[in-house]
């Protein structure tokens, strides 16, 4: 039973390592098989779905670890400043460890599959969510209310995906890098802009004191 569940398990760990790389179409079942090292006449044994159970499964894998590398850098940050750069360091180290050959886990399958929508693209999309509600929920510990950490956080995401992409095109950890300094900065601007309101509208408020009157 252990050897099955290994087999299994080796088999989506390296279907979600080849498709950040190769995408959906130029990974073959003899790909994935290779690189997991398991038995060939395992594959429809454990995926009796084929091709496309085994991308979902990896695509909920890769997912899975995401969440729980961000979740482990964020609880190192003292505030949402820290947790970007903290995110963006992570991020620049995946890519430097890959070569510069992968990045975000779903972003080539989901650019690959948006043209023809099914369940594989539909299943990327909640990846992507997660990391934005991650970061919303930094942002929201921070003290943000909640429209502004949802658009705060859609800002973080949309930049960690495009310097993962530019990270990989331009083979630099320069785009990672200034990411993490801007979005950290950005963060520490709007945090002091909302102190500053806050400060403002306490003053702003009548005294209850009878000698202010």
């Amino acid at each position: 039973m252990k050897s099955q569940s290994s087999s299994r398990e080796r088999m989506v760990r390296a279907a979600a390592r080849l498709m950040q790389t190769r995408g959906y179409q130029a990974t073959g079942l003899s790909d994935v098989i290779e690189e997991s090292q398991a038995p060939r006449g395992s594959f429809y044994y454990y995926f009796p779905g084929g091709k496309e159970q085994l991308v979902l499964e990896a695509i909920e894998h890769a997912g899975g670890e995401l969440e729980q590398v961000i979740r482990s850098g964020f609880a190192r940050a003292r505030d949402s400043s820290e947790a970007a750069e903290c995110l963006a360091e992570m991020a620049r180290y995946k890519l430097e460890r890959s070569n510069f050959r992968r990045g975000c886990p779903v972003a080539l399958l989901s650019l690959e599959t948006a043209a023809q929508p099914g369940p594989i693209s539909a299943s990327c999309v909640p990846v992507f969510l997660m990391v934005q509600g991650l970061f919303e929920e930094v942002l929201r510990k921070d003290g943000f209310p909640e429209e502004e950490a949802r658009e705060l956080a859609l800002y973080g995401l949309v930049g960690l995906e495009g310097a993962f992409l530019l990270g990989i095109a331009f083979r630099s950890s320069e785009p990672m890098r200034v990411y993490g300094r801007q979005l950290s900065a950005h963060y520490a601007a709007h945090r002091q802009a909302l102190d500053a309101a806050s400060t403002e509208a306490s003053r702003a408020e009548p005294s209850s004191d009878p000698r202010s009157r």
